[in-house]
């Protein structure tokens, strides 16, 4: 059908909650693919908004398809495109990005801002209570580039604000802001069947997205929960 094994078009032209919903393609009469320009400029406003306009690496358009060594960002559910910043395609959409000015981007939304203090009083609990299934998330992301949840020093029984800083810039690195269901601290614990990744060291914490559990730190992620008030299904 002319579409290549593995072309972003393949994933994000149907996957539901991404920030890179492309339109569909339409074929021509000899089944190539093609999109309608009222469709290229509809992807051209989604594409922006991964894109900072003059700055390539920043923008999660060519950071989440980059080899992590190469700095990209951590996962990308597609795979990684370009092993290094010198592929030829990347340099290309990097000179795309670099030429761009803010007005020339299309008006987006601003994404929603992450609330640090309902991490520190509530997300941060999570961290410390096994579910029936899965160990505490603290048993395994001690230490290292996921060590979100690092042992509490001696004499207390939680993290101070200093350390609640410190684990909350690690997190984010697996928070997508506006998007839990691009979120990998949302997907890795969560049933595949519920629409988690395939595999995750820790077992299993939440069967479906309807869990109230799953729903408040989604609610957090979405940039709706905030505060020190902690709802019911993160009272321990």
């Amino acid at each position: 059908n002319g579409l290549v094994p593995g072309a972003c078009v393949m994933c994000h032209s149907w996957q539901v909650g991404t920030p890179f919903k492309l339109q569909p393609l339409q074929h021509d009469a000899g089944g190539e693919p093609y999109w309608t320009e009222s469709r290229s400029r509809h992807n051209f406003e989604v594409v922006s908004r991964l894109v900072a306009p003059g700055y390539p690496t920043a923008s999660r358009l060519l950071l989440k398809p980059l080899a992590t060594e190469a700095g990209g960002l951590p996962y990308h559910v597609g795979g990684k495109f370009w092993e290094s910043q010198d592929d030829p395609e990347w340099q290309l959409l990097a000179q795309w990005v670099e030429s761009a000015s803010a007005t020339q981007a299309a008006t987006a939304a601003p994404a929603p801002t992450v609330d640090f203090e309902f991490f520190r009083s509530c997300v941060q609990r999570v961290f410390l209570y096994p579910r029936e299934g899965a160990v505490p998330c603290a048993s395994c992301h001690a230490v290292g580039t996921r060590g979100f949840a690092p042992p509490i020093p001696e004499g207390r029984n939680y993290w101070n604000e200093e350390e609640s800083r410190r684990n909350f810039g690690v997190l984010m690195r697996f928070v997508t802001p506006g998007y839990p269901m691009q979120s990998l601290f949302l997907q890795n614990p969560l049933h595949p069947d519920g629409g988690g990744t395939p595999m995750h060291g820790g077992g299993i914490r939440w069967e479906t997205q309807n869990d109230p559990e799953w729903q408040e730190l989604a609610a957090w992620v979405r940039g709706d929960n905030r505060g020190s008030m902690c709802p019911a299904p993160l009272q321990f």
